[in-house]
């Protein structure tokens, strides 16, 4: 009996691979945020009473915040605002909210916030810390920020510095705010000579 001819196998086109097959979790294959960090100090000559208590007041915190557009206090130490900031690849309007948590007074807290604008979003964690020595207090800072977006391109070498120079804007303004405040009391305590 003549053997059957062998079918030959059948060629498959091979299938294309896209880039995003991948066999991973959608979790997974997600792009993550770029990391930035950022600490510093700032002195200021104010007792570390008047500073802390400066620190938890949302209307000097508007006051002393670069470019601020409005606040709505939503619970006590719950914050959400408008920011405008003018600087170059970062300008635009940002919206976000803050929370201060693990407080001990007049020592430190720390902040918890998110944001987000034009170019990107922007989730942030820092830590206040205040020390004090011969009626000057130290203002010690640090913030961690995860970005995501368009801005992911500026991080750590574009944002850096944009990021010091705004904390060096607000202590600034919190300077002149605490001694504006300060030379108001002493007047308050001027007594009045009669004529």
């Amino acid at each position: 009996m003549p053997e059957k001819p062998k079918e030959s196998a059948k060629q498959h086109p091979k299938k294309r691979r896209s880039k995003f097959d991948f066999a991973r979790p959608r979790k997974e294959i997600r792009k993550e945020k770029k990391r930035m960090n950022v600490t510093g100090e700032y002195i200021l000559e104010c007792s570390k009473e008047r500073t802390w208590r400066a620190l938890n007041d949302p209307q000097v915190l508007s006051r002393c915040t670069p470019g601020f557009q409005s606040m709505n206090v939503v619970a006590p130490d719950h914050y959400e605002g408008v920011v405008k900031v003018g600087i170059g690849s970062i300008s635009g309007t940002y919206k976000g909210e803050m929370k201060l948590s693990d407080k001990v007074d007049q020592e430190k807290y720390t902040i918890i916030g998110e944001g987000a604008g034009p170019i990107g979003i922007m989730n942030v964690t820092g830590n206040i810390e205040l020390q004090e020595l011969d009626a000057l207090t130290t203002i010690v800072y640090s913030f961690e920020a995860r970005i995501g977006g368009a801005v992911k391109g500026l991080a750590q070498r574009g944002l850096i510095p944009i990021a010091k120079y705004l904390i060096k804007q607000f202590f600034g303004s919190l300077a002149e705010e605490l001694a504006a405040e300060k030379i108001e009391n002493r007047s308050a305590h001027i007594p009045e000579t009669s004529t």
